[in-house]
C-alpha cells in the first residue's frame, strides 16, 4: 500500500509540472473560452508548421456559447443541461444509454469473476499448494504485465476499417467469454449462435494453467476495457463528456462494490457465477454491436 500510494503521489506530481496536458478545442468552446482556443490553434499550427488565421474576434462575431451552462456550475439546473445534452436526439440518447450499460456491466463481470474463482476452483479439486510470497506476487504481475498489450493490440484493430472501435470492443468482449468460459461460436449466412459448451476453468487443476488462462483473460479483456474508455470521450458530446464519463465510471465502481455483496450472500461453490459472468461479457458484445456511433475516419462529437 505504502509502494502504491507512492507511485500515485509521484505521477500526480509529475502530472501538474511536467506532462501539461492541453484541453481540446471543443472543449474550450462549449466553455466559451475562445481567447484559449484560438491560442491553442496557433500554437498547434506552429508546431507543426501549418497556416492559421482564425482569431478571437472572429469567433466572437459567432454569437456566446449559452446551451452548456447555467450561471452557477454546481447548480441542479447546471446538471440539468449536461443530462438534456446527453440525450439531446435519440441517437445520441441510445448511445449514452448504451455506454452507460456497458461500464455497468463490465464493473460488475470482471470483480464477481475474481471473487467467485477462488472459491470455485477449490471445490472442483485444484490444486494449488501453499504459494510462497514470491509466487503469489510473481503470478499478480504476470496477470498484469499480460494486460498492458490489450490496449496496444486494440490501437491496431480501431485502425482497420473494417472493425473500427465497435466491432475492436465486440472481438475483445467475445474472446473474454471464451477465455474465461471457452465458448464456441458457430456461424452460417443467417445465423451467428453462441453455445457454451465447457468452461476453460473446469479444467483447471494446476496453477501452470490457471495463470495461462487469468493472463489470457486480462489481455483480451484490456483490449475491449481500453476501447471502451477511450470510445467514452470520443462518442459523448464535448459539452456534456465530463458529466457523462462521470456517470459511466460511477456506475462501474457501484458494480464492484456490489460484486463483494454478492459474493458475501450467493454461494460461491457453484459454477453459476461463472457462466453469468460469461453472459454478461456477450451482453456487452451485443451493445457494442448497436452503438449507433462509429467514429473511425470521423471527427469526434
Amino acid at each position: 500500500m505504502y509502494t502504491c500510494s507512492a507511485l500515485v503521489f509521484i505521477m500526480s506530481i509529475l502530472r501538474v509540472t511536467i506532462i501539461r496536458l492541453k484541453e481540446t478545442p471543443k472543449y474550450l468552446l462549449g466553455e466559451g473560452k475562445d481567447e484559449e482556443l484560438v491560442a491553442g490553434f496557433h500554437a498547434m499550427a506552429e508546431k507543426y508548421n501549418r497556416p492559421c488565421t482564425i482569431t478571437a474576434e472572429q469567433l466572437a462575431r459567432c454569437g456566446a456559447i449559452k446551451s452548456a451552462h447555467e450561471r452557477s456550475k454546481w447548480s441542479v439546473a447546471e446538471f440539468t443541461i449536461h443530462i438534456q445534452g446527453l440525450f439531446a436526439t435519440k441517437a445520441i440518447g441510445l448511445s449514452t444509454s448504451l455506454i452507460w450499460l456497458s461500464w455497468t456491466l463490465i464493473g460488475l463481470a470482471y470483480p464477481l469473476f475474481y471473487v467467485f474463482l477462488s472459491s470455485y476452483l477449490a471445490t472442483r479439486g485444484a490444486e494449488f499448494g501453499n504459494l510462497s510470497n514470491y509466487e503469489t506476487w510473481r503470478n499478480y504481475a504476470l496477470v498484469n504485465v499480460a494486460s498492458i498489450f490489450g490496449p496496444m493490440l486494440a490501437g491496431h484493430m480501431t485502425n482497420y476499417k473494417l472493425l473500427g472501435r465497435k466491432y475492436t470492443m465486440v472481438i475483445g468482449a467475445l474472446i473474454t467469454s471464451k477465455s474465461s468460459g471457452n465458448i464456441l461460436f458457430s456461424t452460417s449466412t443467417n445465423q451467428f449462435a453462441a453455445v457454451a459448451l465447457f468452461f476453460a476453468y473446469t479444467q483447471i487443476k494446476n496453477q501452470p494453467s490457471n495463470i495461462g488462462i487469468s493472463c489470457a483473460i486480462s489481455f483480451f479483456l484490456n483490449v475491449y476495457y481500453g476501447t471502451l474508455y477511450a470510445y467514452t470521450a470520443e462518442v459523448l458530446p464535448s459539452a456534456h463528456r465530463a458529466t457523462g464519463n462521470g456517470i459511466a465510471v460511477a456506475c462501474n465502481r457501484v458494480m464492484g462494490i456490489l460484486s463483494a455483496v454478492i459474493a458475501t450472500v450467493a454461494d460461491t461453490s457453484t459454477s453459476a457465477p461463472i457462466f453469468v459472468c460469461a453472459a454478461l461479457y456477450i451482453a456487452m458484445a451485443g451493445a457494442a454491436i448497436i452503438f449507433p456511433f462509429e467514429p473511425f475516419g470521423r471527427r469526434s462529437s
